[in-house]
This record gives C-alpha cells, structure tokens and sequence, in this order.
C-alpha cells in the first residue's frame, strides 16, 4: 500500500504524460508542482467536489445495504 502512495505522490509532482511516457514537451524528470497557479482553486474546487462526492455515496450506498442486510 506505501509503493502505490509513493508513486502517486512521486508522478503527481512531475510532468510525466502517462499515456505516452516517451512523448513529452519537456524532460519527464522537471519538476512541474504548480507551473501555472491561475488554476488552482479549480484544482482545489475539483478535488473537493470528488472527495465530497465520493464520501456521499459510499455513506448512503453503505447505509441502505447495512439496512438490506439487518432485515429479517
């Protein structure tokens, strides 16, 4: 569980293109954290939106099944 983290962690500060690694604009290995900060409270909006989304359906998904299955 710590290598996938790490990796996360290690290519989200980089401008990698995972899609087609050897295709890139610039050296895989440049740091790219924040390269244009214009956007990013739509980062932040974004990835509050996820969180949020994901936390409400898990909760109201995990619910109704707890409720499903504590049924006589």
């Amino acid at each position: 569980m710590i290598v996938p983290l790490a990796m996360t962690i290690y290519f989200s500060t980089l401008h990698y293109n995972l899609l087609n690694p050897g295709r890139s604009s610039s050296s895989p290995r440049e740091l790219h954290l924040f390269p244009d900060r214009s956007g990013v409270p739509r980062v932040f909006y974004n990835t509050l939106l996820l969180v949020g989304s994901v936390l409400a359906i898990t909760i109201v998904l995990g619910t109704l099944i707890a409720l499903l299955l504590d049924q006589r």
